[in-house]
């Protein structure tokens, strides 16, 4: 679904949206998800060691595409209010990208609004290092 090309632009966003800030992106995307989105985003979760970041600041972009459907799983490092859906915006980027056409426009953006997110909610730190590959 995805080229080389692509795969290499979003390694390139997410450092960019890693920059400035604690989180530890990974994007996955799915043409196909069999069962349910939520359990298999929770597999991914620990599939790649979002659960290891050293303030639990991971946050999982989740995309199955024949469902449809966008799940941002967030480490409890990240601060969120209860009730608060900060991600919200994040699947609006992939969705309006989507209609027109365009996944890999709309992860785009929606990398660039997770990085204000988490440059908000988790500054960096002096010592902040990647802690988790950007592929």
């Amino acid at each position: 679904m995805l080229s080389q090309e692509d795969v290499d632009a979003l390694q390139a966003a997410i450092a960019r949206a890693e920059r400035g800030n604690l989180g530890e992106i990974v994007v996955h995307v799915d043409d196909r998800c069999w069962g349910a989105v939520q359990e298999r985003a929770a597999c991914l979760w620990f599939d790649y060691g979002m659960d290891q970041t050293a303030e639990d600041t991971g946050v999982l972009l989740y995309v199955a595409t024949d469902k449809r459907v966008v799940r941002v799983l967030a480490g409890s490092g990240i601060a969120l209010s209860d009730g608060e859906d900060a991600w919200q915006p994040v699947a609006d980027c992939i969705a309006h990208g989507c209609s027109n056409g365009a996944l890999l426009s709309g992860l785009g953006q929606a990398l660039e609004r997770m990085g204000e997110i988490l440059c908000e909610r988790v500054p960096a730190k002096d010592d902040s290092s990647n802690e988790l590959p950007d592929q």
